[in-house]
């Protein structure tokens, strides 16, 4: 499984969850495109991976969108026209990715 990350410099949070971090990223098996995935446009999902070192949930991953997904349908619905900040230059609200990827009909 091939990880692409969003927005590695910030943490995702959920509002009902503030203290729990996570990152974002799309899983996929289909590596063919190398560093661009964007023309290749791969098959996976998006992916919540917790990031919470030296306990035992780091690195628990939850998909927040069905599985067999087009990059590039999943990169337009999670950085739609811009990032849903929590606190600018720091936290992104996980919560307002997950609508916009139901809204997208991803889940």
């Amino acid at each position: 499984m091939t990880a692409i990350d969003y927005a590695l410099a910030y943490a995702f949070v959920d509002p009902t969850e503030p203290r729990r971090k996570y990152r974002l990223s799309f899983d996929t098996d289909d590596i063919t495109g190398g560093d661009r995935p964007e023309l290749t446009n791969p098959l996976g999902r998006v992916v919540a991976v917790v990031v919470n070192p030296g306990k035992p949930d780091n690195y628990a991953q939850y998909p927040i969108s069905r599985a067999h997904i087009h990059y590039n349908d999943a990169e337009a619905a999670v950085t739609g026209t811009g990032w849903p900040w929590l606190e600018r230059g720091r936290t992104i609200n996980l919560a307002a990715i997950r609508d916009r990827l139901h809204q997208s009909q991803l889940t």
